[in-house]
């Protein structure tokens, strides 16, 4: 800058008068572009500082984006981990008992390590938490990335809308529908893998703003046109009325306030609704939901640009894994009631599949 200043110095003073009067235009557009160039370094100084106040934001995004990310990746890993655990502890019996939960628990060795049955509301808090996150920074990076420009609108998919009606569902009927014992326990292994499961979850359905890997918007004009997207969100929302349906049918059969395990009136018969044909109807439902998640997102990912067959294999890992655990864990309550009420087996009921199983 110096420099520049002492361009004009020079041309307006050491010049002869003849030459002055011919550089005018000259030393005119010198001194404009001095101002332009002193403009530009003061936006340059505003926009740094401005930066720098920013950067603490910006850093504790890519942090988050970069976790999300690493989670994404593990996804499909855990729950085929998570599967071949929960299918081996029907060889070990200290898996089992680290599985089970409330009346099938069996005391032993890992009684030290026990929490309340009451905290399964914090597996849905967290994975509202999760699906707010995941959503929140997918959500972002669809809008200001200027590759989803041949995308109609930023629009939250069906599973999506379901998923967040299922975990809002979920939370409310732990805090006004169930009731449970203050000697109902669980294992901390059994909470932890809860609380794994439903972080992991909503990486299933949306997944963080990684490289190709975003699903947020799906054209309109197709979802519109999907009939079978609107059959089966139907059909998930029927099997989440019937959850509901039939934890209100176990919640009237035990009192508010029980503090001692008597099996004749803490456990009475569960009747009416699929209790007359299977144990646990419950868990029947809930895989009837993620059964409905699994063709959803087959359907919303079958179009997409993006459609890589190890993404489409979670979905279907995720209702392995569902399905599995449910499963041992209606299989201990049938064996439960079987053993504790009496003439039980002459009732028919199967453990969690009508006439099946």
């Amino acid at each position: 800058m110096i420099k520049h200043w002492r361009q004009i110095f020079s041309v307006s003073l050491f010049v002869p008068t003849t030459t002055r009067r011919r550089r005018t235009r000259s030393t005119m557009a010198l001194a404009a572009w001095i101002a332009k160039d002193l403009q530009v370094r003061l936006y340059t100084t505003a926009a740094s500082s401005q930066y720098l106040r920013c950067r603490p934001s910006m850093i504790r995004n890519v942090l988050l984006e970069r976790g999300l990310c690493l989670l994404d990746s593990c996804v499909a890993p855990v729950y085929a981990v998570l599967t071949l655990v929960a299918a081996s502890s029907l060889a070990l019996p200290v898996l089992r008992d680290l599985a089970s939960h409330g009346k099938t628990r069996c005391r032993g060795r890992s009684d030290a390590f026990l929490v309340r049955k009451s905290r399964f509301l914090h597996f849905y808090v967290c994975g509202l938490v999760s699906l707010a996150v995941v959503c929140g920074l997918s959500t972002s990076t669809v809008t200001a990335s200027p590759a989803t420009t041949d995308r109609t609108l930023p629009w939250p998919r069906m599973s999506v809308v379901l998923l967040w009606i299922h975990l809002a569902r979920r939370t409310y009927e732990c805090c006004f529908v169930h009731r449970s014992r203050t000697t109902s326990k669980m294992h901390v292994a059994g909470y932890l893998l809860g609380i794994l499961h439903y972080v992991l979850l909503p990486l299933v359905f949306v997944s963080p703003p990684c490289p190709g890997t975003s699903f947020l918007t799906v054209d309109v004009s197709q979802l519109a046109s999907s009939w079978v997207t609107v059959t089966v969100s139907l059909f998930c929302l029927w099997a989440q009325y019937q959850q509901c349906r039939h934890h209100c049918l176990l919640a009237r059969l035990r009192p508010f306030t029980t503090t001692t395990i008597n099996t004749k009136t803490d456990y009475r018969l569960p009747v009416g609704g699929w209790f007359e044909w299977v144990t646990c109807p419950h868990y029947f439902a809930e895989i009837l939901i993620y059964v409905a998640f699994a063709v959803l997102l087959e359907l919303e990912q079958h179009g997409s640009p993006q459609n890589r067959l190890w993404l489409r294999l979670r979905p279907v890992l995720l209702v392995v894994w569902v399905v599995t655990n449910l499963t041992l864990s209606a299989w201990q309550s049938h064996e439960w009631y079987v053993q504790h009420v009496a003439d039980y087996a002459r009732l028919g009921r199967s453990a969690i599949v009508p006439f099946l199983l």
